[in-house]
């Protein structure tokens, strides 16, 4: 091993260090492997967002377009084996070099999400990637921001509305959603996966869902991943209902880490007392129909605000 090797143990925490073969690597590095003139080791990236999509939302026609409109096109997707699905997306993960993933896992009902979330834990088992799993926490306003199905009802015909009205979603209730991601934690015994609360966003929870979760996660000491600001109507609808910013958590006891996601629109406040991170997709504003990007950061990179 030369001197002009480096080696970057903490990419944008610390600057990478010149090394040679007296220097000690990390505990479980691969030592075998050929580090010669001009190369950097460092640790594998880290997806810190993602669905773990085996089928592409393109494959089944849900094409790119603003995030409201877009949203409305997943029910195209077919059902799939969630076992195969994770299998397939965890591999293309790691035949990228990605080592870790942060799974917003995408089960609405409730009664399937312990085996669902099982065999998304057995998949990054046997493809040898780390995992955080964010469970989907959800009991508000579907639909529409700030008003849900009955702010759409003007809008529709009563031959529409007829016809919409039964897919209404009928949600469990906060302390049962909360139960069950607990429930998926007991039965994991992986230790290389970290389950999480995971709130949809804070259009679809109400305020008792959200102040649920944070002292639920101060109590059990467990993260949170929560999609924030996907779009610039939601940016404005936040602004609405949180004029001072988000707050939800300032009533709680401290708890662990917060990460959100993707970003696309500045944050104002967030997390109260604790700190929170930043999961920033700048890619994501063109796909998702915004032309304004705040953050130069590229895609999947953690920034501690």
């Amino acid at each position: 091993m030369t001197t002009s090797a480096r080696l970057l143990l903490r990419p944008g925490h610390e600057v990478a260090e010149r090394f040679d073969g007296t220097t000690s690597l990390p505990m479980g590095a691969d030592r075998s492997l050929a580090v010669g003139p001009g190369n950097l080791a460092m640790p594998s990236p880290v997806n810190a967002h993602d669905h773990g999509y085996g089928i592409r939302t393109l494959d089944f026609g849900a094409v790119d377009d603003a995030l409201e409109v877009w949203i409305p096109g997943m029910r195209l997707r077919p059902r799939t084996d969630a076992y195969l699905e994770a299998l397939v997306a965890f591999a293309r993960l790691a035949q990228a070099g990605v080592g870790a993933t942060m799974h917003c896992h995408n089960s609405l009902n409730i009664n399937r999400l312990g085996d669902e979330a099982a065999a998304v834990i057995r998949a990054a088992g046997n493809v040898g990637i780390r995992l955080g799993l964010s469970c989907p926490l959800l009991d508000f306003d579907p639909w529409a921001y700030g008003g849900g199905p009955e702010k759409l009802k003007p809008l529709l015909s009563e031959d529409d509305w007829q016809a919409l009205s039964p897919s209404i979603p009928a949600y469990a209730p906060i302390a049962e959603q909360i139960a069950a991601v607990e429930a998926v934690a007991a039965a994991n015994s992986n230790p290389t996966v970290d389950v999480q609360y995971g709130p949809i966003g804070p259009q679809w929870c109400s305020n008792a869902m959200l102040e649920a979760i944070a002292e639920a996660s101060a109590v059990n000491n467990r993260r949170i991943h929560m999609h924030l600001l996907e779009s610039p109507r939601q940016r404005q609808w936040l602004d609405r209902r949180f004029p001072q910013g988000i707050s939800w958590r300032r009533k709680a006891r401290p708890s662990p880490s917060v990460s959100t996601a993707p970003g696309l629109t500045t944050i104002r406040t967030f997390g109260g007392r604790c700190g929170s991170y930043i999961s920033c997709m700048a890619d994501a504003n063109w796909r998702a129909g915004s032309p304004r990007i705040k953050f130069s950061m590229l895609p999947f990179i953690s920034a501690r605000r």
